[in-house]
């Protein structure tokens, strides 16, 4: 289960370890124990539980499309430096402009009862948000509008509080990205 971890999740400055992983050819996708650790082997997220919806031949079938996935109870460790965050470093071959077209890709990802801690290294503040739970749509086809529901609870002992995010975004449809990123001839 290491070695297709690894091949997930090759592009991640960072390491992927689940205590388990199941694969069953008609059964859904699950992990568990899984934890995802920096460049620098700081813990960045700790969940005791991934399940997904589709089994390991529906997802082969149609890559662009792997179903939606649940995560429970994770914990994540942001960690905020003077040039941006573990989280941005960690996934920054993901979040680098590329000249190549991107591949539209149907996901959908559940996460229930997460805990977040947040460090500004700068000022020596930590915050945490508990009861996390957020909810993310995104259609393979991009003509769908990106649809994300997010809520929790701020836990500080002087100003403690709750916040509720819904987001719906439209795409750009696959002409106007590659409109967008078509290069005029002669440049």
């Amino acid at each position: 289960s290491g070695w297709i971890l690894a091949s997930l999740a090759g592009d991640l400055d960072g390491q992927v370890t689940a205590n388990s992983v199941s694969l069953g050819w008609f059964s859904p996708i699950g992990l568990a124990d899984v934890e995802i650790r920096d460049a620098q082997d700081r813990v960045v997220l700790k969940t005791p539980r991934v399940l997904g919806d589709k089994s390991l031949i529906s997802v082969l079938l149609d890559t662009a499309r792997p179903g939606r996935f649940r995560i429970e109870n994770p914990q994540l460790n942001v960690v905020l430096g003077e040039h941006g965050s573990n989280v941005e470093d960690l996934l920054a071959a993901y979040l680098a402009p590329s000249d190549e077209p991107s591949t539209e890709l149907g996901l959908g990802l559940d996460v229930v009862d997460g805990q977040i801690t947040v460090l500004d290294q700068g000022r020596q503040r930590t915050w945490k948000i508990d009861k996390f739970q957020l909810a993310l749509t995104m259609s393979a086809d991009g003509n769908r509008p990106l649809d994300l529901q997010a809520s929790g609870n701020v836990a500080d002992k002087k100003r403690p509080g709750s916040f509720q995010i819904a987001l719906k975004m439209p795409l750009a449809d696959r002409k106007e990205r590659a409109a967008a990123n078509a290069t005029p001839a002669g440049d």
